[in-house]
């Protein structure tokens, strides 16, 4: 009888204490187990700054606001309060916090007994000494059976706008911060990509467009950091990271300047050329204000509309006036104008906190980044072409001159031609295998963001593996590129220097001891009485690895490779020579004449499969070339390769 009448006074008292959370806006975390969103809580306004915990604790009247919440005034604190009661006669542990990382101070209060619990958090907190490791800040609240628990929310921030408090399942916010991860990566590693993709066109053609479209591209990558948040795990100081911020500012003077040049508006209309100019003034005045004072942002999210409008109108008004390239610029300015409208208007709370809203700027500004090296690619074609026609009239003109100039000037336009041709084919198969990568990565982050949870985790961890392989292909194919570059235009110098023989063929075959153990190939040194050599170190390092690689690659399992090291005498000249000879699969008369030379398929598959840029032959044959060498290859008498190359002693 006792136990039913206690069952009773139990049912009374919930009855009791539901009518009055109600009306005090109780969240009843005991009924939705999954996530709360949309809720209600309590707000106090400290315009002053001076309430502590004891003093808002005492407060029984204030604001009722919903969950999504604008602040409008960087300068008072916010008092947040969040009464969570659960039903259920089971313990409920729930993650909460705010789901923004600008956020300088949030600390959470609640009441032990007659103490209070306090956990500090916020930007101004390193991630490692949060209590929930997480680059948002979040705290994690466990709610007793039949128990109503009041959490007071202390929000500080520097910027104003649109946070979220947020009420959410450990394991949902575990999977939301994958996916979130997922984009964020996926954006980075496209733009790193571009990035490297314009500094190579920066240091062969040493054109301010792309100078400029290059810190353009280093700007959005800032900012996606700290607007991502991520930027909590490298532990910078509060300061740095408002400091950071004029990255913003910055995106819009390098975008203007990228306009001049592209567009070319100087040609297009005098008084937009110098409109533009004082843009940037405007961009540059602000990005040493926000320097000083973080409260002038605000200005520039005023200042960055009718900018970035205004550079769309010049981009039709030059559509208009049929300017090359110009179709390029509409689409992606058109596609970056929406996305920012769809951040600012996310940060103002005047739309929803949705995928869209969220990464729309991230989607806009990648999709931008995108055409325009799209364009500038093509740009390099048109340039192509314009000098591929000014060379037909200089021709036409010289008709007349005499034999012996004529003569000279067709050499000269035949070199200039076949140069020509070699750098478009290099172009041509640059961007294709840079395409075909980078497509295969785009394509596996739709599919693993939109089937995320249908994959098991075996199969995720394949993707990724691939995912991670396909970077690293383009990773090392850059690589060579800029080394390529470089070469090109005489930036590597021949630096001699006394080098040990042993020493330097020992540390490269180190270098693939790994590698060579996976495939069980032997590597023999055989040094035939050379003790030092001098040359340079550095290009005889870069000829050898690409040789051992080569050796270990286009080698079966259980092969044998050997280097012998030797002197040779030359037309009565002292000469040293390396061998690096391999049992593996040889190389066909056909592609042997194409092995030191730009061509449609430079790179080729190894005996497991392995992936190469195709220029490791080239950079060696220059390098050698450089340092007064050079290589030979043939086929060995029963099977494999056989690469040497000479130096003079």
């Amino acid at each position: 009888m006792k136990k039913y009448i206690l069952s009773l006074l139990t049912v009374i008292l919930s009855l009791i204490s539901s009518i009055y959370a109600n009306h005090n806006h109780d969240i009843d975390i005991g009924v939705n187990l999954n996530d709360n969103s949309d809720f209600e809580l309590g707000l106090i306004v400290d315009s002053k700054r001076e309430y502590d915990i004891e003093k808002v604790a005492k407060i029984k009247e204030y604001e009722t606001v919903s969950s999504r919440y604008n602040i409008i005034d960087s300068r008072p604190t916010y008092w947040f309060v969040l009464r969570l009661r659960n039903t259920s006669p089971q313990r409920i542990e729930k993650l909460v916090g705010i789901n923004e990382a600008f956020v300088e101070v949030v600390n959470f209060y609640t009441l032990n007994d007659t103490l209070w619990d306090i956990d500090v958090n916020g930007l101004s907190i390193p991630v490692k000494n949060r209590s929930f490791i997480s680059r948002l800040p979040f705290t994690k609240v466990l709610i007793e059976p039949y128990e109503t628990k009041t959490i007071y929310i202390e929000v500080n921030s520097e910027f104003i706008g649109a946070i979220e408090i947020c009420l959410i399942n450990e394991g949902k916010y575990a999977y939301t911060e994958q996916l979130k991860t997922m984009v964020y990566w996926g954006y980075w590693g496209v733009a790193v990509t571009i990035l490297l993709f314009s500094l190579f066109f920066l240091i062969f053609l040493k054109e301010r467009v792309y100078l400029y479209y290059f810190f353009n591209v280093i700007s959005l990558i800032v900012f996606a950091i700290l607007y991502s948040g991520y930027s909590q795990y490298f532990n910078i100081s509060t300061e740095l990271y408002y400091k950071l911020h004029v990255s913003s500012p910055l995106i819009g003077v390098f975008i203007t300047l990228f306009t001049l040049e592209f567009l070319n508006v100087k040609n297009l209309s005098k008084w937009l050329y110098y409109l533009l100019f004082i843009i940037v003034g405007g961009y540059i005045v602000l990005c040493i204000l926000i320097l000083f004072d973080l409260s002038f942002y605000n200005w520039m999210l005023i200042y960055v509309f009718p900018t970035m409008t205004f550079l769309l109108f010049i981009g039709i008004f030059a559509l208009i006036k049929k300017t090359k390239l110009s179709s390029y610029y509409v689409l992606a300015m058109s596609i970056y104008i929406i996305g920012l409208i769809l951040l600012t208007a996310l940060t103002l709370n005047v739309l929803p906190n949705i995928f869209i809203t969220r990464y729309g700027f991230l989607f806009g500004s990648m999709f931008e980044i995108l055409i325009f090296s799209l364009a500038l690619a093509y740009k390099v074609r048109i340039v192509h072409n314009e000098k591929e026609q000014i060379q037909a009239e200089l021709l036409n003109k010289e008709q007349t001159v005499k034999v012996d100039l004529e003569f000279q000037v067709k050499n000269r336009t035949k070199e200039l031609n076949e140069s020509n041709k070699t750098k478009d084919k290099f172009f041509s198969i640059i961007a294709h295998d840079l395409k075909s990568p980078l497509s295969s990565v785009l394509g596996l982050l739709e599919i693993l963001d939109n089937d995320y949870e249908s994959f098991l985790e075996n199969k995720r961890r394949e993707m990724i593996n691939v995912l991670y392989n396909s970077a690293k292909n383009m990773y090392s194919l850059l690589e060579n590129l800029l080394i390529w570059s470089r070469i090109q235009i005489d930036k590597i110098e021949y630096k001699p220097d006394k080098i040990n023989v042993k020493e330097l063929v020992s540390s490269n075959v180190e270098l693939f001891s790994q590698l060579a153990s996976q495939k069980q190939i032997e590597i023999n040194i055989n040094i035939q009485g050379v003790k030092y050599i001098t040359s340079d170190k550095n290009m005889l390092n870069t000829i050898l690895r690409n040789l051992i690689s080569n050796g270990i690659k286009f080698t079966d399992k259980n092969g044998f490779i050997e280097i012998v090291i030797k002197n040779k005498i030359i037309n009565e000249k002292n000469y040293v020579e390396f061998i690096v000879a391999d049992t593996g699969v040889g190389i066909s008369p056909e592609r042997i004449e194409k092995l030191f030379v730009v061509s449609d398929d430079m790179s080729t598959l190894g005996t497991s499969h392995e992936k190469g840029t195709g220029l490791g032959l080239i950079l060696c044959k220059d390098f050698l070339e450089k340092m007064g060498g050079e290589i030979f290859f043939q086929n060995n008498s029963t099977r494999g390769s056989r690469f040497s190359f000479i130096l003079p002693l």
